[in-house]
């Protein structure tokens, strides 16, 4: 029977910035530039307020505002400069935008979806197209979304300088309801041999019509290499599982290839039949796991505590084959293993142990004590 553990966590989720090379942790509500974040046109462009997440949750949001007098005032944000280690690696951009007012006509709002390349924090564009020719720009996509009041996952990269695809345009624009990817991004790129520093580049551009608006939610920068990285499809699944419970109510989230179940409060990964808040059928990898637990057996040093002795000890194990108050084997396999009670009983039983060294300490010294004694007076005989 496979094990599932059971566990209280105290999450920093759903990505921990340690992870995500663009912190959002600065957005607050209001408008303007953000540490991290510089605002690309005015104050009255652009607003961070709580609105809908693709997930269906109430979250900060920047949003992109027109009416613009100009496309060089219109709405959104440039990130900061993010160093670039090892630039033979490969770089993921994403960020979720929903597009608000018209379409597409004249004087209507493009969605502008890119990214920076610099040396050293020198002008230019210091990246090159995937087939090597020279970028005349710095965006992924520039254009009209497929519908008005829709969620979309936009995702771009950038390439190690010695990627060899010269053919293939891995970014796209990924449904929130369906997850299925929509359209390819229009260009991407690679370093160049110098480039040593990226950032992402998500804006409105020419919105001139004043009902029009662009929602800008999430957005995230990984090295391609980085095991922590969420997949296209664990980004898309909560969107479409709300998309889902809105459409028949069924749940909140539904169960998506063996990924994240929502069950009368209870969330499950890779289980679609969770019993507790968190039911976890696999691996978990985590910075830090904190459990919360009471009775910390510092009462095991309490003067009224009953140390078992080290006979009552022995018959136990022999008679039961486990230490006084742990579970069995038999016991773990069926219901699993609590990792804060276990953590408790260990505690106990360390402590217990360090009890019995102090007690047999002073019983030796007692002992040293008789033999040096009679050791002195054989001598004086």
């Amino acid at each position: 029977m496979k094990s599932i553990f059971r566990i209280i966590i105290v999450f920093s989720f759903f990505y921990t910035h340690s992870q995500n090379l663009l912190d959002t942790s600065s957005w607050v509500s209001g408008s303007g530039s953000i540490l991290g974040f510089e605002q690309w046109g005015t104050n009255e462009n652009n607003l961070r307020e709580i609105a809908s997440d693709p997930y269906g949750n109430q979250s900060l949001i920047w949003k992109a505002i027109g009416p613009v007098s100009s496309a060089a005032q219109s709405g959104g944000f440039t990130g900061s400069n993010i160093q670039v280690i090892d630039n033979t690696k490969s770089y993921r951009f994403t960020v979720w935008v929903q597009k608000k007012g018209i379409l597409s006509s004249n004087g209507t709002g493009k969605t502008w979806f890119g990214m920076g390349a610099n040396f050293r924090d020198y002008g230019g564009f210091h990246a090159k197209k995937v087939d090597n020719s020279q970028a005349n720009n710095s965006h992924f996509f520039s254009g009209f979304l497929p519908e008005l009041n829709h969620w979309y996952l936009m995702v771009g990269y950038i390439h190690g300088k010695n990627y060899a695809d010269t053919s293939n345009i891995l970014g796209g624009i990924y449904d929130a309801e369906t997850g299925d990817k929509v359209e390819s991004m229009q260009q991407e790129f690679k370093f160049t041999d110098n480039t040593d520093k990226i950032s992402i580049k998500t804006y409105l551009f020419g919105e001139y019509y004043d009902i029009g608006n662009q929602l800008i939610w999430n957005p995230s920068l990984y090295a391609m290499d980085n095991p922590e990285m969420p997949s296209i499809a664990e980004l898309t699944a909560p969107s479409v599982a709300a998309a889902n419970s809105s459409n028949n109510g069924v749940s909140v989230w539904t169960n998506v290839l063996d990924g994240i179940n929502y069950n009368s409060g209870n969330v499950g990964i890779g289980i679609d039949t969770p019993d507790v808040k968190l039911t976890v059928n696999g691996n978990i990898r985590a910075k830090e796991v904190k459990v919360e637990t009471a009775n910390w057996p510092d009462y095991v040093f309490n003067d009224n505590y009953k140390l078992p002795s080290l006979k009552e000890v022995e018959f136990h194990i022999k008679n039961k084959g486990h230490l006084v108050n742990m579970p069995s084997a038999k016991r773990i396999e069926k219901e699993g293993l609590e990792l804060g009670e276990m953590n408790r009983l260990l505690l106990e039983k360390i402590e217990e142990l360090t009890l019995y060294i102090i007690f047999l300490k002073s019983e030796l010294d007692q002992q040293q004590l008789k033999i040096t004694k009679i050791e002195n007076h054989t001598k004086l005989d």
